[in-house]
């Protein structure tokens, strides 16, 4: 019985992602409708671009659909796709004096878009790209027909090599949207404050994310400065008080064990 009630839900869950798969496709059908700016493009490079991101674009992307502005509005109006933004975060540079306030750029993006900064670069390092490739996991709960819509700017090649990746990781359903939110905002279409998609929303990341033990540790702190909003010298301090614990438990179970 209850096997039964489970193959009903995950066989619901999976009609209505295939409904709202049909329904992007069949919106597309309709607006598609080339433009002279895209017919005058640089052609498509074989792998992906490395350098000099901002500048002019393709006119699409193989195996991806390319959207207009108005394609992409009818999409996130219908909600039937993922608008996920690639816009670099710049990170606080080092050399502030001590005591100086630094203040992030705000990155206002489409709303309900998720951000993944960082990710569009042509060359990935591994905890970026494992951010990217289990941010799009959990994202789409592994189901790869998802609709998923790149963007970041006009004449910005990292919404490109970002929809390319996920395409190469067999993503079936990919739109990128070249005009960003450039075009999003001339078109007087809401703009909302983003904030970048929690590492520690992403399950496992550190268990597969193949990095040095000091880098894991910057993430987990990073996480827990997420999740808490505290000093990083108190959450250091909470992740070692959990490990002495921890030491402490598994010390008292071995005693324990071999008294029994």
């Amino acid at each position: 019985m209850l096997q039964g009630v489970a193959n009903f839900g995950i066989g619901t869950l999976v009609a209505r992602e295939f409904r709202r798969a049909v329904l992007a496709f069949a919106t597309l059908a309709v607006l598609s409708v080339p433009t002279q700016s895209q017919r005058a493009a640089p052609p498509e490079p074989q792998g992906y671009r490395t350098e000099n991101y901002r500048a002019a674009t393709p006119a699409g992307l193989a195996g991806a659909h390319t959207l207009s502005t108005a394609e992409a509005e009818a999409l996130w109006r219908q909600r039937v796709a993922v608008f996920i933004d690639v816009m670099p975060h710049p990170p606080r540079p080092q050399n502030l004096p001590a005591g100086t306030v630094w203040r992030d750029k705000p990155r206002f993006n489409i709303p309900g878009s998720i951000w993944l900064p960082d990710t569009g670069y042509g060359e990935l390092a591994a905890p970026t790209e494992a951010y990217l490739r289990m941010g799009l996991a959990a994202i789409t709960t592994n189901f790869r027909m998802k609709a998923l819509v790149f963007y970041c700017q006009r004449d910005c090649w990292m919404s490109w090599n970002a929809a390319k990746r996920a395409l190469a990781w067999g993503y079936g359903n990919v739109f990128w949207y070249a005009e960003g939110t450039d075009g999003w905002q001339e078109k007087d279409l809401p703009l909302e404050r983003a904030q970048p998609f929690a590492r520690s929303m992403i399950p496992g990341l550190l268990l597969l994310d193949p990095i040095s033990p000091g880098a894991a540790f910057a993430v987990v702190v990073g996480a827990l400065r997420e999740a808490f909003p505290v000093s990083p010298t108190l959450a250091t301090l909470w992740l070692l008080s959990a490990l002495a614990l921890g030491g402490v438990l598994l010390f008292g179970w071995q005693r324990l064990v071999r008294r029994i």
